[in-house]
């Protein structure tokens, strides 16, 4: 993880406690498109809170890369995910990756949605990567003493939130951890990095490749990632 400054390149220098060993039944195809996805699916599921068989869970983003990784394995354990989502034609992306229910940020009364979709009940923990546009809303949509977990900024940085605020809505829990601190040091990165491997091996997880890219190509797969275009991972081949 953070394996330092670089770019696009068929070979790179990097310390080797900032690698892992990929077992036979994870391919270069899996571990390029799953790994660091999978990595912050893992922390997110496992130790931001331990997801448990009857969670409800909402999850932004859900088509996205991580979301499909966060919503296949959070099923997989047992949860209820309901998806969110800006891009309404991806809808059948999220139902595909085991989303009950998937509800448009787009819509100004989207938390009701939400709750239709759940069934009036709230969620356990809402996993929230848009983060300026969606996070007080994201406070409405988690139960009492549940938590909201702000790990992406897709739309901006996140507001700052009063305490008090917090409990008003339910004595809630506020937080925004990193991938890079859950794996700081390579003990943890090794350990996390096989539980991820167990999930691919055991189907849990997995992530959808839509396109196919060579370098020469690169700035066409750019534009379509910023335009959305993209139905799952661009995979590129130096």
């Amino acid at each position: 993880m953070n394996a330092g400054v670089g770019a696009y390149a068929d070979r790179r220098n990097v310390p080797a406690e900032k690698l892992v060993k990929l077992p036979d039944q994870v391919g270069d195809e899996a571990a390029a498109t799953l790994l660091f996805k999978g990595l912050t699916a893992q922390y997110l599921l496992r130790a931001t809170h331990a997801v448990q068989p009857g969670d409800l869970l909402l999850v932004y983003s859900a088509p996205g890369g991580v979301g499909q990784i966060l919503t296949r394995w959070a099923t997989a354990l047992g949860a209820t995910v309901i998806g969110a989502t800006g891009s309404p034609h991806k809808r059948d992306d999220a139902l595909a990756a085991g989303c009950v229910g998937v509800i448009d940020i787009n819509e100004p009364e989207w938390p009701q949605a939400f709750l239709k979709a759940s069934g009036g009940r709230k969620a356990r923990v809402v996993y929230d990567a848009v983060s300026k546009e969606t996070l007080l809303k994201s406070l409405d949509c988690a139960a009492p003493f549940g938590l909201v977990v702000s790990y992406g900024a897709a739309s901006g940085k996140p507001p700052a939130i009063d305490p008090n605020l917090l409990r008003a809505k339910g004595d809630l829990f506020l937080t925004g951890p990193s991938v890079f601190s859950h794996n700081s040091d390579a003990e943890a990165l090794r350990a996390h990095a096989a539980n991820l491997f167990d999930a691919i091996a055991k189907g849990h997880v997995g992530v959808d490749i839509s396109q196919r890219v060579t370098l020469d190509q690169i700035v066409e797969a750019h534009r379509a990632a910023e335009q959305r275009r993209s139905e799952g991972a661009i995979l590129i081949t130096p």
